[in-house]
């Protein structure tokens, strides 16, 4: 699928790891496969997952197993560069 042109983003946060998290009855998280899918609709050269770990609230968000490892291995099949951070890490992503 080619990338979404014209755009002024320079990124995005999606919520990738929490899927059917709702609010007011409405789906709100994608899952680690359609977060790959979203990278790729919108030209990322990298992607780095959130909310992979030690994110949960009860009766809102219920987390993906192996969020992380999912969806790094569906942005790979579609050619997106994926970056893993550790709790704490830091990653400088330059511009442009």
């Amino acid at each position: 699928m080619p990338p979404a042109t014209g755009w002024p983003l320079a990124g995005a946060v999606l919520g990738a790891t929490l899927a059917g998290a709702t609010l007011a009855g409405t789906v709100v998280a994608l899952d680690p496969e359609q977060a790959a899918i979203a990278v790729e609709i919108l030209g990322a050269r990298l992607a780095i997952p959130i909310h992979a770990d030690g994110y949960e609230i009860d009766g809102v968000y219920r987390p993906v197993p192996d969020a992380a490892e999912r969806f790094a291995a569906a942005a790979a099949e579609r050619g997106v560069p994926v970056r893993v951070l550790g709790a704490g890490e830091t990653i400088e992503v330059a511009a442009g």
